[in-house]
Formats: C-alpha cells, sequence, structure tokens
C-alpha cells in the first residue's frame, strides 16, 4: 500500500520569490497612484461645471458645453468604477 502524501514543511509552501511580490507592490502602487489621478480629473471637471452652471441665468437653457462636461464627468466616473472593480 502507497505511503500517505507528507504535509508540507515550511521550506515546501509554494511562496512567491520576493521579486514577484515587488513587482505585484509596483503594479498596485501605479494603480493606486492612476486612481488618485483620475479622481483629480474627476474633481476638477465637477467644479468646472458647477462654476458653469452658476455662471448660466436659470431662465436660459443650458448650452453645449454644459452637456459635454456632463459628459466628460460621466466618462471619467465609469473609468474609476472599472477601475475600482479591478
Amino acid at each position: 500500500m502507497p505511503d500517505p502524501p507528507r504535509a508540507a514543511g515550511p521550506s515546501e509552501t509554494t511562496q512567491a520569490p520576493p521579486s514577484t511580490i515587488i513587482d505585484k507592490r509596483r503594479m498596485l502602487e501605479e494603480r493606486a497612484k492612476e486612481f488618485r489621478e483620475r479622481v483629480q480629473q474627476l474633481y476638477d471637471a465637477v467644479g468646472e461645471l458647477k462654476q458653469e452652471v452658476e455662471a448660466t441665468q436659470t431662465a436660459d437653457i443650458f448650452s453645449v458645453g454644459i452637456y459635454r462636461e456632463t459628459e466628460k464627468i460621466e466618462k471619467l466616473a465609469k473609468q474609476l468604477k472599472s477601475k475600482a472593480k479591478e
């Protein structure tokens, strides 16, 4: 009858080599940096939209620029959402 498999000792466990861990950490740091940059872009775009809306008279029809700015904000928000899922 064959012997049952041995339990893995501390030296036999599968651990990622240190270089792989460092590479993963760099990748995560880069993603975090990119995420922060996009959040800042979103914040800036919302601020610009707010100023433009405040400058527009309430009786006036919103301009095409305001519409385009909202599309830009929506695109940035979707990019942030997809990055957050990764």
